[in-house]
């Protein structure tokens, strides 16, 4: 799907020039050496705009701290080097990925940065994917863009603003990967409407705080439905003070053979439910992700543990809702494959699914009918049902 570790900024090159260098009073970069007087302005900062919770700064050192300080605000400008405090190997390495992940509005930034050691002094040279200009003009196409969605961006509750997100991108980004060019930024998805997982995630990112919902990315790898194992990008999500998994890019379905154009097999789930095919989760201490409450399919009770008749009662009323709201369909989605299984041998097997549209029909005089189709996901423990 993506590079291995998918990482937006994190190949450091460390050129070490030897020898004495002249230095003139007005080759001094406007920073100086005074490193303990620049003001940490991501420290609890109150966004204009949305939020942006700055997850991996928060992670850095102090040092590591101030050189993100000085070099976040000079990508824009493209800066062509930074004058930042002597890092470690490890300090570095975090700092590039605070850089690249805490800001999905930095759509320049390039995957190539330097450091150059000069003596004493220590410079940040960026490397950019696009010119001053194009990363202007790039800017004010997502800011209109946000213009242009901010009623929704700002309506309702979180969940509420979190679902429009999901539906927004899976509506208008196609998964394109086609090996020389990879979309990886939240213009690619957002604008251009194409994108791999890294431009999903960024985008999903860039639309979370603006809106105000907190969030940051997730990076590690995937089984997909071919059992084959990639790259990933993704989100951990916060509504009603839980973590959760969101994964918009796997629930978009434009390029795959099935009816469905997207789903919620991945919207808000814990830890165990990503377990099933992500793995080598970074950061790899506990996200936190131990909730259901606010899972998609858990807030249209429509999640099950088990399959019983408690569980084929809750299918029926249901289908009998949707029916009279003009939908002619009904899900169920298990936590385990046990109960998944289960549900196909009592329900499908014995034909007793029809009993679902007797029930349907004795309840609801809106319309009759006589036929189900389903489609099954057997890897997400998902069935749909389409009532005709």
């Amino acid at each position: 799907m993506d590079n291995k570790k998918l990482i937006g900024a994190v190949a450091a090159v460390f050129i070490v020039i030897c020898g004495w260098f002249a230095i003139r009073d007005y080759d001094l970069p406007v920073y100086g050496k005074k490193f303990q007087s620049v003001e940490l302005i991501y420290e609890n900062r109150v966004e204009e705009k949305g939020v942006n919770d700055r997850y991996y700064y928060k992670r850095l050192s102090n040092n590591a701290k101030i050189a993100y300080t000085l070099i976040v605000p000079e990508i824009p400008k493209h800066t062509e080097r930074i004058e930042i405090p002597k890092l470690n190997d490890e300090e570095l390495d975090a700092l590039m990925y605070a850089i690249s992940y805490d800001n999905p509005e930095l759509i320049c930034y390039g995957k190539d940065c330097q450091l150059i050691s000069e003596g004493s002094r220590h410079y940040f040279v960026p490397s950019y994917t696009h010119s001053a200009e194009q990363h202007e003009a790039y800017t004010a196409a997502l800011e209109n863009l946000l213009v242009r969605l901010s009623s929704k961006l700002y309506a309702g509750n979180d969940y509420e603003k979190e679902l429009f997100i999901h539906d927004y991108i899976c509506q208008h980004c196609k998964y394109l990967n086609d090996g020389s060019d990879l979309r990886t930024s939240a213009y690619d998805a957002l604008i251009l409407g194409e994108a791999v997982c890294e431009g999903y995630a960024r985008a999903t990112q860039l639309l979370l705080n603006r809106a105000g919902v907190h969030n940051y990315l997730v990076t590690g790898d995937a089984r997909n439905p071919d059992g084959a194992t990639e790259g990933h990008m993704w989100n951990v999500v916060t509504i009603d003070g839980q973590n959760y998994y969101l994964d918009v890019t796997w629930d978009d379905f434009d390029k795959q053979n099935v009816t469905l154009e997207k789903c919620y097999f991945y919207f808000n789930v814990n830890q165990e439910l990503i377990d099933r095919d992500h793995f080598s989760i970074e950061p790899s201490a506990d996200n936190g992700c131990n909730s259901l409450y606010d899972n998609y399919y858990s807030s249209k009770n429509a999640l099950y543990h088990s399959y019983d008749s408690v569980a084929k009662g809750a299918l029926q009323d249901n289908a009998v809702r949707n029916v009279q709201n003009g939908d002619y369909t009904a899900e169920m989605m298990f936590t385990n494959h046990e109960a998944y299984e289960k549900m196909k041998q009592e329900l499908l097997d014995t034909g007793d699914v029809l009993s679902v549209i007797e029930n349907i029909n004795s309840r609801q005089s809106r319309k009759h009918f006589y036929k189900v189709e389903y489609e099954m996901f057997d890897s997400m423990d998902y069935i749909r049902f389409v009532f005709s």
